[in-house]
């Protein structure tokens, strides 16, 4: 079993991954929900779905989460909840296992349509944060915010 340390390390290589699969549209810091967030067009919504679900696949919505292990509802209730058409994507370690200690480091994306029909809010957070300071620090360097 890989050391907290390795699991984060392989999580940020896995992030730093899709920002460079993803078009070159900026990625800003959203210092309220303490993820990274790109605006997209409905235009490139299957293209940017693709490139979301390689690194972060398993995914859930409005209607299924209540499926979703307790480390994925609880990443997305701190964010403000699922509404209709919105999306989770996670990636991370067994958040279902009731042996470990603590919850396993974790990304997790939220795919949230605008009402305007046009525009698509990706914002990529982090669930399980040991330590802070050091972890946003690595997310935001991983999408190129300084």
């Amino acid at each position: 079993m890989a050391s907290p340390e390795e699991a984060w390390e392989a999580l940020f290589v896995r992030l730093g991954a899709l920002r460079t699969a993803w078009p070159t549209r900026a990625w800003t810091y959203d210092r309220r929900f303490k993820c990274v967030t790109c605006a997209l067009t409905k235009a490139d919504e299957a293209q940017d779905m693709a490139a979301v679900a390689a690194v972060l696949p398993a995914t859930w919505n409005a209607s299924t989460l209540a499926e979703a292990p307790p480390d994925v509802k609880t990443a997305v209730g701190a964010c403000g909840g699922l509404r209709a058409g919105q999306s989770v994507s996670w990636s991370g370690g067994a958040s279902a296992d009731a042996t470990a200690e603590a919850p396993a480091p974790a990304a997790f994306g939220l795919w949230w349509p605008w009402g305007d029909e046009v525009t698509i809010s990706l914002r990529i957070g982090l669930h399980a944060v040991d330590q802070p300071e050091v972890r946003y620090r690595r997310l935001r360097g991983a999408f190129g915010i300084v």
